[in-house]
């Protein structure tokens, strides 16, 4: 069995949609014959969410190993009590670059090198974000010599709104250069989907010559054993988003627009439809007064809890920022609601990667994420549709089952051995 130095700064107990994917591929890599061995960031020092469940998916006998870091996030904390939001935003574009992560790597590049001295690794797989991660894959090629696999979960340079303003296209000209010096040492890739591969190419030609591998997050089916879909019988069209509201990037603000003028006008009855919004959210930077007879901003919750609330739900929602540079845009939850069965509404990019998975297989109603005038024309009937017991779909489930976990991570396990014969 071979050895795979895995390297993620977000693995439980930290919780969130960026644990998921790492933290699967390693509870199913030794199906495949990789040993995961797992360098991570110590959690008591990082000002991030906790979910311990999520310790539960990784097998027993899997060595983690966990080091020190200086999390930026507890200074940011006091300077936004001292009212110096300035000076954060001044260190993050000046100092922090590409992220605040960056503080980790001299810790864990001392680790690296007790492991890889005392064990017989045989590759390095790291996944990002944070992207100053991906610069441990040069040290790893530089100083050890060995074959380096870089997992982009996000894009790092091609994405919607984060570099529209002037002082954004500096810094995206500086991590532009990063992201090629860090692509120049990989040996594979895998991204998430389709669009990003093609983003990538088109960028940096040179990367034709190593396979590029478009992985998806997808759904662990252990997640949704002795979990029932039961219907309830409140009479609310219950509406289930789970997730963190990036400012711009994912703008739940035109569904709520939508559903407070339907409301308003009369076409929906008021209390009849009720939104849950699940994740690390403020309720000040979602819901506009009044918006609280419709819509709930709840905190983050475990998993497996948030499993049991889409699946109690009548209707899921996705969200996409429009703009041709959120094509691609692929949240992490996607896979998830298509195997709940329950009907999704996508508001996302027409032609995106999103619009195109929904469409694939038939699970839900897809709305333009610029075009108000759609999404309230969806709502409206996706509610009338509910209130005459209609609102149904057709899901593929042989095109779903493609994006099970232990699937998708023998599609990596794959790429592994192409690499490394």
């Amino acid at each position: 069995m071979k050895n795979v130095l895995m390297i993620a700064y977000y693995f439980p107990p930290l919780g969130g949609g960026g644990v998921q994917r790492t933290t699967k591929f390693v509870k199913y890599l030794r199906d495949f014959g990789y040993n995961p061995i797992v360098l991570t960031v110590e959690p008591r020092c990082v000002r991030k969410v906790k979910d311990p469940t999520l310790l539960s998916d990784i097998p027993a006998g899997t060595e983690v190993h966990r080091t020190f870091t200086i999390d930026a996030d507890w200074l940011f904390k006091l300077l936004y009590g001292l009212r110096m939001v300035w000076l954060v935003h001044w260190l993050v574009r000046t100092v922090f670059v590409p992220d605040i992560q960056i503080l980790w790597l001299p810790f864990v590049r001392r680790k690296m090198r007790k492991i890889v001295r005392s064990r017989s690794i045989d590759m390095v797989f790291i996944s990002g974000t944070p992207f100053s991660s991906f610069f441990l894959g040069i040290y790893a090629k530089k100083r050890f010599g060995l074959p380096v696999a870089l997992d982009f979960r996000d894009e790092w340079i091609y994405h919607g709104e984060y570099f529209d303003n002037p002082p954004g296209k500096r810094i995206q000209k500086r991590e532009k250069r990063m992201e090629e010096t860090v692509l120049r040492y990989a040996d594979m890739m895998t991204v998430v989907n389709r669009q990003v591969r093609k983003n990538f190419l088109d960028r940096y030609p040179f990367l034709e010559k190593i396979p590029i591998e478009p992985i998806p997050n997808g759904y662990d089916e252990d997640d949704f054993r002795d979990i029932e879909r039961t219907p309830r019988s409140d009479g609310v069209f219950r509406m289930v988003f789970s997730g963190t509201l990036y400012g711009k990037r994912r703008n739940i603000g035109i569904l709520l627009q939508s559903v407070r003028e339907l409301i308003s006008e009369g076409a929906i009855d008021e209390g009849a439809l009720f939104i849950d919004i699940y994740g690390r959210n403020a309720a000040s930077n979602v819901l506009r007064k009044g918006d609280e007879s419709f819509a709930c901003v709840h905190g983050y919750i475990p998993h497996r809890d948030i499993i049991e609330k889409t699946l109690a739900a009548d209707m899921l929602i996705l969200l996409v920022n429009p703009g041709p540079n959120c094509l691609p845009d692929y949240p992490g939850k996607v896979s998830e609601y298509l195997r709940t069965g329950v009907p999704i509404l996508a508001i996302v990019p027409a032609g995106g990667s999103v619009d195109e998975v929904i469409t694939r297989t038939g699970t839900g109603f897809v709305a333009d994420s610029h075009d108000l005038a759609k999404v309230k024309e969806t709502v409206l009937d996706c509610y009338r549709n509910w209130k005459n017991n209609a609102l149904e779909i057709h899901p593929d489930w042989d095109e779903i089952a493609k994006y099970e976990r232990k699937t998708l991570t023998g599609r990596l396990a794959k790429q592994f051995d192409n690499l490394l014969t």
